[in-house]
């Protein structure tokens, strides 16, 4: 194995076999990552809630707590210049 310097992304479309072949690939002893955004929207949906129900600033937030690094960082890197902080908190310009 190498050092965790690489990095692999797995894409399909729905049902191609992603999900099993990360679980394979962690198997063998691979490093790997859940999808965030798929794991966020799944433990929502089992209460019931729509993707509509579950809304952007509450994925951020979710993103921001339990995301990787990188996923934190390309977060923030979106909303770059839209961040303003008044009065020790953090709000989106309008």
């Amino acid at each position: 194995m190498n050092s965790g310097t690489e990095w692999y992304v797995v894409t399909g479309g729905p049902s191609s076999g992603k999900t099993t072949t990360v679980e394979l690939l962690k198997k063998r002893g691979y490093r790997t990552s859940i999808e965030h955004a798929k794991h966020y929207i799944d433990t929502k949906r089992i209460t019931s809630k729509t993707v509509g129900e579950i809304g952007i600033k509450r994925y951020a937030k979710y993103l921001l707590e339990e995301g990787s690094m990188h996923e934190k960082r390309d977060l923030l890197a979106q909303l770059k210049g839209k961040l303003v902080m008044k009065d020790k908190k953090i709000s989106l310009a309008a």
